[in-house]
């Protein structure tokens, strides 16, 4: 009587791996997602933190600090600086363009295939020392390639909230 081998058949290890490549396909799109939420919710509270940051720095040297929000080829950023208005704008991975005498402070750049895009509705606002004011106020929408959108509001005292107009996302209150 010949003895019987523990293992699988190749029918059964080609039926198992059916059925894992089924459920992982199920799964890709669904990691994807999640990745961009990912990057969606980290970049917009990274946003939320330099723009408390270049408060406080306004506040503490006693000088204006200003914040661009640009488009160049490829991408958007925004670029943090102490210089004058206009004196810094996007320039690509590699840094910000200023104009001599203007210092970039802090320079956050999005490529395209970073799949979120970064809108502002000023081109640059001022901090004032002193109390944090800002001008103008402002609101800058991060929109991820799902449709997903955080709006970071700036109001003329510097208080700075993030919310949502979409209703499925939870982890921030909807924009009034």
């Amino acid at each position: 009587m010949p003895s019987r081998r523990a293992g699988l058949t190749l029918v059964e290890l080609c039926v198992t791996l059916a059925v894992v490549a089924i459920v992982a396909s199920q799964a890709v799109p669904n990691l994807q997602q999640a990745r961009l939420h990912q990057r969606l919710r980290a970049l917009a509270e990274a946003l939320r933190t330099d723009l408390q940051d270049a408060r406080a720095l306004a506040i503490r040297h006693g000088r204006p600090v200003r914040v661009f929000f640009g488009t160049a080829a490829g991408g958007s950023c925004y670029v943090v600086h102490d210089g004058a208005a206009a004196d810094c704008r996007c320039g690509d991975a590699a840094g910000a363009h200023c104009l001599s005498g203007a210092a970039p402070l802090r320079y956050v750049w999005l490529p395209a295939a970073a799949r979120v895009e970064l809108d502002a509705n000023r081109a640059e606002i001022a901090i004032r020392p002193g109390l944090g004011t800002v001008t103008p106020t402002l609101t800058v929408a991060l929109r991820s390639a799902a449709g997903e959108r955080v709006d970071t509001v700036v109001g003329i005292a510097g208080r700075i909230r993030s919310c949502t107009p979409d209703a499925g996302t939870r982890w921030l209150p909807a924009c009034a």
